[in-house]
């Protein structure tokens, strides 16, 4: 069964991480569930939903809680090179 996704009205470019693979996603769980409440959407790029599980989503606060996890992690990008103690021979 696959997720459904709808895309964020009035969004110019895609704002938020997709909850599985953190790939940046303007689109938003969609479900008429009378056990959602309102405003528990989490972010999912369609290329997940169409491969997930409904069951496979996390609530709204295990997405922001792994989001902040996340963001605490150093960025490759833009985390410099260590300094090297060593001298060269010359």
């Amino acid at each position: 069964m696959t997720v459904f996704v709808e895309a964020e009205k009035d969004s110019v470019w895609p704002n938020e991480r997709c909850c599985f693979c953190r790939a940046h996603t303007n689109f938003w769980t969609l479900y008429p569930d009378p056990c959602k409440v309102t405003g528990e959407s989490v972010a999912c790029c369609e290329a997940c939903a169409a491969r997930a599980h409904r069951e496979d989503l996390p609530t709204k606060e295990q997405w922001i809680r792994n989001e902040r996890i996340c963001d605490r992690r150093p960025h490759a990008a833009s985390v410099p090179p260590p300094k090297t103690t060593r001298k060269r021979k010359p």
